[in-house]
């Protein structure tokens, strides 16, 4: 049995789930890249906006806490004036996190956006799609299962709290 209870920004909100698996290895675990033992700096920081630094520096403090953000948390730490109860601004982070956590993955990190979540906790459906893109698997599957988001928030926060 598998007991994930995230908190988002060590406040009391907490959601707890529950799932029993087998033997299978957990799916983030079947693609993963090799996660380096020690963090190195990115080859090429200029890869990302000033927008894009500034967002991936809070998720990186978010993810050394061992923590979650809700994305309208995120938007107002970071000063991006985005409201996400408009669609093109929930475009518009998931763009951002979308290029933050693809960067990452080529630099052989997890997947950063992953301690990103909306209100009901879950990540949104672009998180999905760019695992998929990633080749991680069919990205329905991926959210269906729910393994996939804690096996990634579990090794964010690994990674970043070392």
């Amino acid at each position: 049995v598998i007991k994930a209870v995230a908190k988002v920004n060590g406040k009391g909100a907490s959601n707890e789930a529950s799932i029993t698996v087998g033997k299978a290895k957990p799916i983030a675990d079947q693609v993963t890249p090799a996660i380096p033992k020690e963090k190195t700096p990115v080859e090429n920081p200029t890869n990302l906006t000033k927008e894009e630094k500034t967002v991936r520096n809070i998720l990186i403090n978010v993810a050394s806490k061992k923590q979650l953000i809700y994305y309208s948390d995120l938007c107002k730490t970071a000063n991006l004036r985005l409201d996400m109860s408009i669609p093109a601004d929930r475009g518009k982070i998931g763009e951002i996190l979308g290029h933050i956590s693809r960067y990452e993955h080529e630099n052989g990190r997890p997947l950063i956006s992953s301690v990103v979540v909306s209100r009901s906790m879950e990540q949104g459906d672009g998180f999905f799609k760019l695992a998929e893109e990633l080749g991680f698997g069919n990205w329905k599957k991926l959210k269906n299962g729910k393994m996939f988001e804690y096996d990634m928030i579990n090794k964010a926060h690994n990674f970043w709290s070392k």
